[in-house]
């Protein structure tokens, strides 16, 4: 190939010519109810630790625990 038609596609490539010759699609993909659930709880866990761990720092930054070494 000459140089001359490299720069021409080295144009179109950096001018987004060549991404318009390729289509990704992908497949709208149903969501099964027990996965749906599945994520939910997983949400509600985090939310749950998340409230016990502050819940916790809260106490101890309030009754500090004193050794009796």
């Amino acid at each position: 190939s000459s140089p001359a038609s490299e720069s021409r596609a080295r144009g179109k490539i950096s001018n987004g010519d060549r991404g318009s010759q390729f289509h990704v699609r992908w497949p709208p993909l149903p969501q099964p109810p027990l996965e749906t659930f599945t994520i939910i709880l997983a949400g509600t866990q985090l939310l749950c630790a998340g409230s016990l761990h502050a819940g916790a720092h809260v106490a101890i930054i309030q009754n500090p625990m004193v050794s009796r070494v």
